[in-house]
């Protein structure tokens, strides 16, 4: 498969499975990037070894996320509950415009990351880069990378296992 938006059809995909948006918000709460999250697992997923792109992906995703991504992830948070004095449905029709914006602006940034991650160099061999495990393991791998020490390897695990076991089912 290597259609346009192959990305995004894979993120939409694997979130929609059991466990994946807590999954992804526990991602997000560590100060992690969902998007990477999302990346590192797909290119794993597909036989890749995300750890080729790595480096590249997240010099790309860095300023994106800072600059674009967590202001409208804060300026949406920050109506929820609106000030005092914007209550009201048209305080809410913002946020869910903002909403919007901020999945555009990640389906930008995955757009960005697909052909990175369309590059990245296939597993080592044909044991690894065939079935879930050795997918789910690359995956692993490439997370404890981008997370470094941030993380510790459970809530890796968990998150790559939320990704996995949805994309089973897809």
């Amino acid at each position: 498969m290597n259609a346009p938006d192959e990305f995004w059809s894979f993120s939409t995909g694997v979130y929609a499975g059991e466990g994946v948006p807590a999954a992804c918000l526990a991602f997000q709460s560590e100060g992690l990037d969902v998007n990477l999250g999302l990346w590192i697992c797909w290119v794993a997923a597909r036989g890749g070894e995300p750890l080729d792109g790595l480096d590249a992906a997240m010099a790309l995703s860095a300023p994106w996320k800072q600059q674009v991504v967590e202001p409208l992830r804060a300026a949406r948070n920050g109506l929820k509950p609106a000030p005092d004095g914007f209550e009201g449905e048209e305080a809410q029709a913002l946020r869910r415009t903002i909403l919007k914006a901020e999945l555009e602006a990640e389906r930008l940034q995955q757009a960005r990351l697909e052909p990175l991650g369309l590059a990245c160099g296939p597993a080592e061999s044909q044991d690894e880069k065939s079935g879930e495990g050795g997918g789910r393991a690359r995956a692993e791998a490439g997370l404890r990378r981008y997370a470094g020490t941030q993380v510790d390897r459970v809530r890796i695990a968990a998150f790559a296992e939320r990704i996995f076991s949805a994309l089973e089912k897809m």
